[in-house]
């Protein structure tokens, strides 16, 4: 496929992306100008993989509603055996309470216009006296943060008894499964059955378990991973050093799991080739190195992304119509789509995110 195909293919996923929201037009142009920003060499590395990782990766409106939450409605209705879209909207209530960031908002209102066309009715999004069935939606949950400072709340707003159903369209599987393991039990000891649902899984478990025949672990990685190899780039290997000090200070596991190397080394992930996989890596770190050294205050953002402790960044790379996740690396959100004469003026951003400064500890994004 020819640079120029490429670059409308990729315009055409991302062309609805906080539609309404944005001034700028995501066309091939948009992607020119966010492309030119890497190393010429590595450009069409960049675009290709860009464009084939978001074909499956990046989420769109239609998606959302037909996929999504139309299979949210299902579910529920197969579980507790609802007989009519009417008495799934008298028994259950849509709970939307984020402070911060409009994600939840934005899927409670699209739903109940769906349900409102096909169906004339309409969601509850309060509690009344003998309400039983609560249901938390979002779109994605990445490093766990977010969703555990929402969710655990809820277990002294919740009723004693109640059942709670959690659904997120996208996961990282890893921080899923940790998130599950940490709250369940608490919401257990109050009496609340809480439910937890994804309609897509990404991996990102790291672990390696040695047993008297041998030793198991997780051989794909579907997030941004940076091998060992780059430390012959000077720049990587000082930032890589010093995430190993600031790990081993803290005593933490995850300092053997600072880089992709052993029997991860040759793990394409989500990329189409290590090859590609590497120069994706090594570019995206280059330049969002550069975009966190001008950082302020980064407070858990890093060159690939926000993470709960120092890494090279949680590094997802994926991404819907309604915003991308602060974990994705640096290069694809942060910055300015145009010139406002402040620090984001230095990077012009593919998918700029709605963000919230308290919330990301970062200098505000315009929009």
């Amino acid at each position: 496929m020819g640079r120029k195909k490429e670059m409308k293919e990729l315009a055409s996923i991302i062309k609805n992306f906080r539609k309404g929201e944005l001034d700028v037009k995501l066309d091939e142009e948009h992607v020119e100008r966010w492309l030119s920003q890497f190393s010429e060499e590595s450009q069409d590395v960049i675009l290709a993989e860009t464009t084939r990782i978001f074909s499956r990766w990046y989420f769109n409106r239609d998606y959302i509603k037909n996929e999504f939450l139309d299979k949210v409605i299902d579910e529920l209705m197969q579980r507790y055996s609802f007989q009519s879209i009417d008495d799934l909207c008298n028994n259950v209530v849509f709970i939307s309470m984020q402070k911060i960031g409009q994600s939840q908002k934005i899927l409670v209102d699209m739903l109940e216009k769906r349900l409102a066309k096909k169906n004339d009715v309409s969601l509850q999004k309060k509690a009344t006296d003998g309400q039983r069935i609560f249901v938390y939606l979002d779109d994605g949950l990445y490093s766990g943060k977010r969703a555990q400072k929402e969710l655990l709340p809820l277990i002294e707003e919740l009723p004693e008894g109640c059942t709670l159903d959690a659904f997120f369209m996208l996961v990282y599987l890893g921080s899923f499964r940790y998130v599950e393991k940490q709250i369940k039990d608490k919401f257990e000891n109050k009496k609340i059955n809480l439910n937890m649902f994804f309609r897509n899984g990404l991996e990102t478990d790291k672990y390696i378990e040695y047993t008297d025949w041998g030793y198991n672990y997780n051989a794909h990685q579907e997030h941004l991973w940076p091998s060992h190899q780059l430390r012959s780039i000077p720049e990587f290997a000082q930032y890589g050093d010093w995430v190993v000090q600031e790990l081993q200070s803290r005593e933490s596991k995850a300092v053997k799991y600072v880089y992709r190397s052993g029997l991860w080394e040759n793990d394409a992930g989500i990329f189409s080739s290590v090859q590609n996989r590497n120069i994706v890596e090594r570019e995206f770190f280059l330049q969002g190195l550069k975009i966190y050294e001008s950082l302020s205050e980064p407070k858990g953002k890093y060159p690939l992304g926000y993470n709960t402790y120092p890494s090279f960044g949680f590094g997802s790379f994926c991404a819907s119509d309604l915003n991308i996740s602060n974990t994705c690396p640096l290069v694809l959100w942060w910055g300015n789509l145009e010139k406002h004469g402040d620090a984001l003026d230095s990077w012009y951003p593919l998918l700029l995110r709605r963000t919230n400064p308290k919330a990301d500890g970062m200098e505000p994004c315009a929009w």
